[in-house]
C-alpha cells in the first residue's frame, strides 16, 4: 500500500492534505494522457488500461447521471485504477507486485541502473530479465 500511495501521492501532491478535485483528476487525466468518457453504463464506472484497449490509451468511463457525491467519488476510484494500478505482466498480485519491485530496489539500487545498463548485453539471461523488470519498476514508479 505504501508503494502505491507513494505513487499517488506523486500525481496528486495534495493528496490527504485537501480535497482533490474532479479539476485536479482531470488535469492528471491530461497529463497521463487518459480519456475520460459518461456513457450509458450498469456500472457505476470502469477503467480500461492501454494494454487492453484497442487504441492503446488508458480510458476511465463513468455512468451518465450519476448524483454529485457519487460521481465525484467513482471518478476519484476509477481515476486512482488509472494512476497506480499499471498492468504487469510479469506478476498479477498486488502483494506480489510490491514484494517485486522492492526486492529488485534491493538488488539493483537505483545509482547502479546506469552501470548495469551499459553491461546488458553481458550480463546472463536471468540477469538481463531481472535488468529488464527492474528498469520498469524504475519507469512506471521513478524508484
Amino acid at each position: 500500500m505504501n508503494l502505491a500511495y507513494s505513487r499517488l501521492k506523486e500525481i496528486l501532491p495534495k493528496l490527504n492534505e485537501e480535497v482533490i478535485t474532479p479539476e485536479t483528476i482531470f488535469a492528471a487525466f491530461k497529463t497521463l494522457d487518459i480519456e475520460y468518457h459518461e456513457l450509458s453504463l450498469k456500472e457505476n464506472g470502469y477503467y480500461v488500461p492501454a494494454s487492453e484497449s484497442e487504441t492503446g490509451k488508458d480510458y476511465v468511463f463513468l455512468k451518465r447521471g450519476l448524483t454529485q457525491f457519487l460521481w465525484h467519488e467513482t471518478l476519484a476510484h476509477e481515476s486512482i485504477h488509472s494512476f497506480i494500478h499499471i498492468p504487469v505482466l510479469f506478476l498479477l498480485r498486488k502483494h506480489e507486485l510490491e514484494a517485486e519491485v522492492l526486492a529488485l530496489i534491493c538488488m539493483m539500487p537505483i545509482t547502479d541502473l546506469k552501470r548495469l545498463n551499459k553491461i546488458k548485453g553481458q550480463l546472463d539471461d536471468e540477469s538481463y530479465e531481472l535488468l529488464q523488470r527492474r528498469n520498469k519498476a524504475n519507469k512506471e514508479w521513478r524508484l
